[in-house]
């Protein structure tokens, strides 16, 4: 096996099995053109493309690491001005997607929905890699 980026030429190969797969939502075989830092990868046997992988990059907000003292006024109003710095970050390094990690009766997932967050409907599967990571691929 091997891989390689995929190049121009590839696209119409991409879009015929994004099209085609009904596990695959339209939204996110859309949302590829969204994401400036999006590439993908063709995995091949022979010759054969047997896997095309899409992948962007995202900000992941993991907590909000709270003053206990703060009250929900202070929250509310560091969240907001957090949320503007967040924005500013990613655009100015081209992530598309701020997302984060709650559950719907906390507040931080009621503040999120409130501010153009949408709830994700699919489970998430994170894996977390060492810092330092095989390059023998």
């Amino acid at each position: 096996m091997r891989y390689r980026f995929l190049t121009a030429a590839d696209a119409p190969i991409l879009a015929e099995w994004a099209a085609n797969n009904p596990q695959i939502p339209v939204e996110d075989a859309k949302s590829l053109k969204n994401h400036p830092t999006c590439e993908a990868i063709a995995i091949e046997e022979g010759g054969e493309i047997l896997l095309i992988l899409p992948f962007f990059a995202v900000m992941q907000i993991p907590f909000f690491g709270w003053n206990p003292e703060a009250d929900a006024r202070k929250r509310v109003k560091a969240m907001n001005f957090a949320l503007g710095v967040m924005e500013k970050f990613a655009v100015e390094h081209h992530v598309h997607g701020i997302q984060g990690f709650s559950r719907p009766q906390y507040p931080m997932a009621q503040w999120s929905v409130k501010h153009g967050f949408q709830a994700e409907d699919r489970q998430a599967f994170v894996k977390v890699l060492p810092r330092e990571v095989n390059q023998s691929v």
